[in-house]
């Protein structure tokens, strides 16, 4: 019994130091620099682009940044009546959603990026209106690759919530001219 106590009493800080080894590696090898000031403005330039699709419901933009075999994603609801839904770009763009001459606006902001060689990521806070009535909130998460052409986007992520919203540092939204 004397020998479990004292392992248990010297040996548990043991283990727990050596599991700490063993991961400190793998969470340095995860981290993801800043990104440099070019890929930093190059990467949102290209996610400008994406909310300016989405906001004048532009194909041609869309083209332009999204790579052909990447994805759209949704969750949204609650535990238990969560829906998440997947779309390829590919369908997408052969199928667009008809807004029944709605005037969709998803604005950001704050966003992160995180740029690791020829990979970046943007996560953001955004809200969304039709017809300048808010509609959702929630958190956008694109994953851009760097081809030849330059960023793409590969894949493109969003929550949505329709309560508990946080204030949007951009202010009101007013009702589209028409």
């Amino acid at each position: 019994m004397s020998t479990l106590r004292s392992f248990m009493f010297l040996g548990a800080p043991l283990v727990a130091l050596a599991l700490t080894a063993c991961a400190t590696p793998v969470l340095q090898g995860a981290q993801t620099s800043e990104a440099s000031d070019a890929d930093h403005d190059a990467v949102l330039a290209v996610v400008d682009r994406a909310f300016e699709a989405i906001n004048n419901d532009d194909q041609q933009a869309w083209r332009e940044v999204l790579l052909d075999d990447g994805h759209f994603a949704s969750v949204r609801g609650a535990a238990g009546e969560r829906d998440v839904g997947a779309r390829s770009f590919r369908d997408a763009l052969a199928n667009p959603a008809d807004r029944g001459g709605a005037v969709w606006l998803e604005r950001m902001w704050e966003p992160t990026v995180l740029v690791d060689g020829d990979m970046a990521t943007v996560w953001t806070r955004y809200d969304f209106f039709i017809d300048g009535a808010f509609s959702h909130c929630g958190v956008d998460v694109i994953v851009l690759l760097r081809t030849d052409e330059g960023w793409k986007i590969s894949s493109f992520a969003w929550s949505v919530e329709r309560d508990g919203c946080p204030e949007s540092p951009l202010g009101p939204v007013e009702p589209p001219q028409r």
